[in-house]
């Protein structure tokens, strides 16, 4: 079993039921798998019956553009307006929700 495949494995097989758990992506160097990642993992999260949300927030926004969205309302959104998180989520797919990001929340410091 590849290792990408095991961490998965022992990832789904945590009793995860009614608990909150929050899983980050992050690494500063560009081009390493974190959007590819992401999109593998909480779709894998997804499929085996799990609420996942996902909530990009690089500038750039490469992981609505995975999935074909590009929310009305997004990160930036919530950050600067204190808009509702569940008003900005968008559905993607049965258990997959994505708060999107776009360039604006670069300026939400």
């Amino acid at each position: 079993m590849r290792s990408d495949e095991a961490i998965l494995a022992q990832l789904l097989s945590l009793s995860w039921r009614g608990i909150v758990r929050i899983i980050a992506v992050m690494n500063q160097k560009g081009g390493t798998g974190k959007t590819t990642t992401v999109v593998n993992l909480g779709f894998a999260l997804a499929q085996s019956g799990l609420q996942t949300l996902l909530v990009d927030l690089d500038a750039q926004g490469n992981l609505g553009v995975s999935f074909g969205i590009e929310g009305e309302r997004g990160l930036y959104h919530i950050l600067v307006d204190g808009s509702d998180p569940n008003a900005c989520a968008v559905n993607v797919r049965s258990h997959l929700h994505l708060i999107s990001s776009n360039e604006t929340v670069a300026c939400a410091d």
